[in-house]
């Protein structure tokens, strides 16, 4: 439901209908923050609709966004407790909107250091949500979601059935001819593989002081490495060793074992002494090896033998944004599927 019927936006003119659902842009509700940047948006846009609960503002017209543009803009970063500060801009016109709900939701308290001042320099809106073609429990699927709550962006969430080749259907070969997930579209262009999804997201989304890419030549030339690292070694070992087991029911090759537990013995070793895997800050990089990690251990692999990628591991749970939506339900997923698969080769 998106209110009561049917209202008109003030500022397009757009009509929003009960039909049309889509999570608000760049809003991570339930927060108190969040629900209240949306009821000033909600009652900017639509001054007699009905918005008294946040299940109404979690789903806002999708059309209405596309059209009309979003009103708001967000940079979110992360604090020592890794809880969300979210600072934004509204038009002029909402000020007195703002002033009145903060009065309403908000004690003294609140109101000076939960909500953050109003400030039209940070302004960067997106007019519409990213796309992303992807499929549950995919790794390299995983990355692109884990990037985008770290840059706290809005994706239209499109999903491929590999397995009734819907990846082959001649609009989604028109975007991407080779057919693979993830793959975005942003603004109208497409893109695809995961690592270069991810450094697109920051370079345009990131602003110029985002630490997840470094602008620091060598800083950002260590976070490509790990990168690479990612996509050309571990995760492909990973690849060599299990898939033919769960897919193909072969026996487990002692060989393609050896070599990923090579590959883990390097990882461990990057993160000797460190925080993340190129130092201090969270970055891209810890995000597209947590990706692989995490199915690592949800194949049920042991990381016991590498005590650094094991603290390492714990630490991202907690501090990668939104880890649980972004990352843990696509592993539910993957585990899902390796039980079934499983089932299918043991008949």
């Amino acid at each position: 439901m998106v209110g009561k019927g049917s209202v008109k936006c003030s500022k397009c003119g757009i009509t929003s209908k009960e039909d049309f659902s889509l999570t608000f842009h760049r809003f991570p509700l339930p927060s108190k923050h969040g629900s209240l940047r949306a009821k000033v948006w909600a009652k900017f846009c639509f001054p007699d609709g009905d918005w008294t609960s946040n299940e109404s503002l979690e789903n806002l017209n999708a059309q209405h966004r596309m059209l009309c543009g979003n009103h708001f803009d967000d940079s979110s970063f992360t604090s020592s407790n890794r809880k969300r500060l979210n600072k934004f801009a509204i038009p002029s016109e909402a000020q007195s909107i703002l002033s009145q709900l903060r009065e309403e939701q908000c004690s003294p308290s609140r109101a000076s250091h939960d909500i953050q001042e109003p400030s039209m320099s940070k302004v960067n809106p997106v007019e519409m949500a990213i796309d992303l073609y992807f499929t549950a429990g995919s790794a390299p699927c995983r990355v692109v979601l884990l990037v985008a709550a770290a840059l706290d962006l809005q994706l239209n969430l499109k999903p491929l059935n590999l397995w009734e080749r819907e990846q082959l259907q001649a609009d989604f070969l028109k975007l991407n001819p080779q057919h693979t997930v993830p793959t975005i579209v942003d603004e109208g262009f497409p893109l695809w593989e995961s690592r270069a999804i991810s450094r697109y997201l920051v370079n345009k989304y990131g602003g110029d002081s985002s630490s997840l890419y470094p602008k620091d030549l060598m800083a950002r030339a260590l976070v490509d490495q790990r990168l690479d690292f990612d996509i050309g070694t571990l995760y492909p070992r990973f690849a060599q060793y299990f898939y033919p087991q769960v897919f193909g029911g072969a026996k487990p090759d002692a060989a393609a074992l050896k070599k990923l537990e090579e590959a883990l013995v390097f990882l461990n070793a990057f993160l000797e002494g460190q925080k993340y895997v190129t130092g201090d800050v969270l970055t891209i990089a810890d995000l597209s090896l947590v990706a692989t990690i995490s199915t690592i251990d949800a194949a049920e692999i042991s990381l016991k033998s590498y005590p650094n990628v094991e603290k390492w591991f714990e630490l991202m749970k907690t501090t990668a944004p939104d880890y649980q939506n972004a990352n843990q339900k696509g592993i539910d997923e993957f585990k899902k599927l390796i039980a079934q698969m499983k089932a299918k080769t043991e008949l």
